[in-house]
């Protein structure tokens, strides 16, 4: 039992934090003009997804449910939005160079989870269960030690 309480604990906070926020992120290299789809997601409404960009020219970045309409685009060098998706789909994230010149664009999709409190909550949980294995340890200490009497006086 002592062997596998530490590891149960572990996969569980392990699993907690994998949740926190999903992220994709990459660099493209993209000529004139030039469009690139980047990365394609299944999104739930009511999402919020993170978008953030940094090009060496002016980019435009923008997201289309597939088989629907644009539901985000920006353009700038530049770029830190976000944008709560609206229906249940998939999701293509594309990337346009708005430049004559190569545009080098690093980018970054994020999902956030607003599942934090289950962390918190196992984090309350790993301090309740090892609290109470130190007092149940302490206990059975105490009960395998002889009594102690007091001394006689000289």
């Amino acid at each position: 039992m002592r062997a596998s309480l530490p590891l149960v604990v572990a996969m569980l906070v392990g699993l907690s934090l994998a949740g926190i926020a999903a992220a994709e992120s990459s660099t493209v290299t993209l000529s004139s003009f030039e469009r690139q789809d980047v990365l394609s997601l299944s999104l739930k409404a009511g999402e919020v997804v993170e978008i953030d960009w940094q090009g060496t020219t002016s980019v435009q970045v923008s997201v289309e449910r597939v088989g629907g309409p644009e539901v985000f685009s920006l353009t700038g060098q530049v770029g830190d939005s976000q944008f709560t998706v609206p229906s249940d789909g998939t999701y293509v994230f594309r990337i346009r160079n708005m430049s004559f010149a190569p545009s080098v664009v690093t980018w970054t999709v994020t999902r956030p989870n607003p599942g934090l409190w289950i962390l918190a909550a196992l984090v309350v949980l790993l301090v309740v269960i090892l609290f109470l294995g130190l007092i149940a340890r302490q206990r059975r200490t105490r009960a395998r030690q002889p009594p102690q009497w007091p001394m006689a006086p000289r």
